[in-house]
C-alpha cells in the first residue's frame, strides 16, 4: 500500500509525467519539503534534502524518493507514528489542493503572493525590534538580531526579496527561519507575562 500511495504522490509532484524522475526544484515547489520538515521535526530543510540523495543532476527517481523518506523516518526524532506510511498519507492529502491551486494561479500571482509574504515578515521584524531586548549570549537571539539588522539594510532587503520570490528552496529556508524567530518571540512574550 505504501508503494501505491508513494507512487501516486510522486507522480502528482511532477510537472511532466512522461519524465521518470523528479527534480529537487519540483520537490521544494510542491510543498513536500515544508511538510516533511514539519512532520519530521527538523530545524533545517537541508537535513531532509540530504536524506533524499538526488543524483549528480539533482534529480530523484521514485526509488530514491522512497528510500529517502525511509532514511528520514529512521533518523528522525519525531514520534513513533511519524513513519513513512504517515508521511505518504500526509503528502497525498496535500497534493490535491496544491494541484488545484496551481492550476488556478498564474506565475505572476504566485510571485505577488510571495512578495507580500516577504513584506509582512519585514514588518514583523520591525515591530519585534521595538518591543524586545535581545540576549547577546543566546544563539537564537543572535540570529534574530541579524534579521533586525538585515531588515533595515535597503540592499539586503532588495536582494533577499528577489531570492525569496524567485527560488523555491531559498524561500523554504526563509520561511523556516521566520518560523523559528516567531517561536522565539512567542517564548519572550510568555516570559514577559510571567514576570508581570
Amino acid at each position: 500500500q505504501d508503494i501505491d500511495v508513494g507512487r501516486d504522490a510522486f507522480m502528482a509532484l511532477k510537472d511532466d509525467t512522461d519524465e521518470a524522475e523528479l527534480t529537487m526544484e519540483q520537490l521544494v515547489e510542491s510543498g513536500v519539503v515544508e511538510t516533511a520538515v514539519s512532520l519530521f521535526g527538523y530545524d533545517d530543510f537541508s537535513q531532509f534534502i540530504t536524506h533524499m540523495e538526488s543524483d549528480e543532476y539533482g534529480r530523484l527517481s521514485f526509488e530514491r524518493f522512497m528510500y529517502g523518506l525511509q532514511r528520514c523516518a529512521a533518523d528522525s526524532s519525531c514520534s513513533p507514528e511519524c513513519n513513512v506510511s504517515h508521511i505518504l498519507q500526509e503528502l497525498a492529502n496535500q497534493m490535491k489542493p496544491i494541484e488545484e491551486l496551481k492550476s488556478q494561479t498564474s506565475s505572476s500571482q504566485r510571485k505577488r503572493k510571495h512578495s507580500d509574504k516577504y513584506d509582512a515578515m519585514l514588518v514583523s521584524f520591525s515591530e519585534w525590534e521595538e518591543k524586545f531586548d535581545l540576549d547577546t549570549t543566546s544563539r537564537r537571539d543572535e540570529i534574530l538580531k541579524g534579521c533586525f539588522v538585515g531588515a533595515k539594510n535597503e540592499y539586503v532587503v532588495r536582494a533577499l526579496k528577489i531570492v525569496y520570490t524567485d527560488y523555491a528552496a531559498l524561500r523554504v529556508a526563509g520561511d523556516i527561519i521566520f518560523k523559528l524567530m516567531s517561536k522565539l518571540i512567542g517564548s519572550k512574550k510568555k516570559k514577559r507575562k510571567a514576570v508581570k
